[in-house]
C-alpha cells in the first residue's frame, strides 16, 4: 500500500533532504507537517500556548537532527516521537501546580496519535490515487473549486453552467471518491 504514497513525504531517503538545496526540502516537509504536529502536541498538553511553544522546540530539534532524516521511513512517526520526548520533558519539568497525566497515559495517547497520523497518510495516498481515476473534466472542476479558490458562482460562470449543476457535479464527484476510497480500504484490509 505504501507504494502508492508520494515517497517524498514518507520515506526519508526519498525526501531529497540532502541533495542540492538540502535545507529548503527539509523546511518544506516540516512545514507540511505543522498542523499534524501541533494537533498531536495539543492532544498531549491540552493548552494552546504550551502546544505552540513545544511545536517550536520540536521544530528546532527536527532541524538539528535533519541528517538523521535519511534513515527515517516515516517522517510523521519520527516527528511525533521527537515531539513526544519534548512533551514528556515539559510535563516533568513543569511545576505540579496543574493536574498532569502519568507517563503511561501520555505514552498510550502518543501511540494512538502516531497510528492516526499513519492512517491519515495512507488515506491521503488513497485519495490521490482515486483523484487520478477521475475524468479530466471532474479533475478540472475540482481544481477550479478547490485549488484556485473560486466561488461556485465564479466557476459556474467560467464554465457557462448553472450553479445547481456545479453543486450536483461536485456531489457526484465526492460520492465517486468516497466509493473509491472505501473500496481501496476494504481491498487493502484496513477495516
Amino acid at each position: 500500500m505504501l507504494k502508492t504514497l508520494n515517497t517524498k513525504y514518507v520515506e526519508g531517503r526519498a525526501l531529497g533532504c540532502f541533495e542540492g538545496d538540502q535545507g529548503a526540502a527539509f523546511v518544506e516537509i516540516i512545514t507540511q507537517h505543522q498542523r499534524m504536529l501541533y494537533g498531536y502536541i495539543y492532544t498531549l498538553v491540552r493548552n494552546s500556548a504550551d502546544a505552540e511553544d513545544l511545536l517550536q522546540e520540536t521544530n528546532l530539534v527536527l532541524w538539528n537532527k535533519r541528517l538523521e532524516c535519511e534513515s527515517v521511513k516515516n517522517f510523521s512517526a519520527w516527528a511525533c516521537r521527537v515531539a513526544f520526548f519534548k512533551v514528556q520533558n515539559f510535563l516533568k519539568t513543569r511545576g505540579r501546580s496543574r493536574v498532569c497525566f502519568n507517563d503511561n497515559l501520555i505514552s498510550k495517547i502518543s501511540e494512538m496519535q502516531i497510528d492516526h497520523a499513519d492512517m491519515h497518510t495512507i488515506n491521503s495516498a488513497m485519495l490521490v490515487n482515486c483523484l487520478e481515476k477521475l475524468s479530466s473534466a471532474s479533475q478540472q472542476l475540482l481544481k477550479l473549486c478547490y485549488d484556485e479558490n473560486h466561488t461556485i458562482q465564479e466557476v459556474a460562470k467560467q464554465l457557462d453552467r448553472p450553479v445547481g449543476s456545479i453543486y450536483n457535479s461536485l456531489r457526484q464527484i465526492r460520492l465517486k471518491l468516497w466509493k473509491c476510497i472505501k473500496y481501496a480500504i476494504i481491498k487493502d484490509g484496513s477495516i
